[in-house]
C-alpha cells in the first residue's frame, strides 16, 4: 500500500517560515501542497512530478493553472522542465 498523509513528514514549522511560499498567494500554496502530496504519495515517482497530471488532478483552469505554476516557479519553489516539474530539494 501506498504512503499515505499521516505517513508524509510534513514540515509544518517550514510552511509557515518558508520566505519564498509565505509570498504567494493562498492559491499557488494550496497547489505547492498538492505537489508535495503527489511525491510523497508514490516514492517511486518523487520529484519531478507531471504538469499533465497535476493539472488534470487539479481541476483548475489551464489559465489558473499556468499563473499558479509561473508563482510557485518565479519563488523558485517548482522549475518546469517541458512535462515535468521538478520541486526546490530541501522540501524533498
Amino acid at each position: 500500500m501506498g504512503a499515505s498523509y499521516s505517513d508524509m513528514e510534513y514540515p509544518s514549522t517550514k510552511w509557515t517560515t518558508d520566505p519564498a511560499l509565505r509570498r504567494c498567494s493562498l492559491s499557488a500554496r494550496g497547489l505547492f501542497a498538492h505537489v508535495l502530496v503527489l511525491v510523497h504519495g508514490d516514492p517511486a515517482s518523487g520529484s519531478p512530478v507531471s504538469a499533465v497530471q497535476l493539472a488534470a488532478d487539479s481541476r483548475l483552469t489551464e489559465r489558473e493553472f499556468r499563473k499558479l505554476l509561473a508563482e510557485l516557479a518565479a519563488e523558485g519553489l517548482i522549475s518546469p522542465d517541458g512535462e515535468r516539474l521538478h520541486v526546490r530539494e530541501d522540501w524533498l
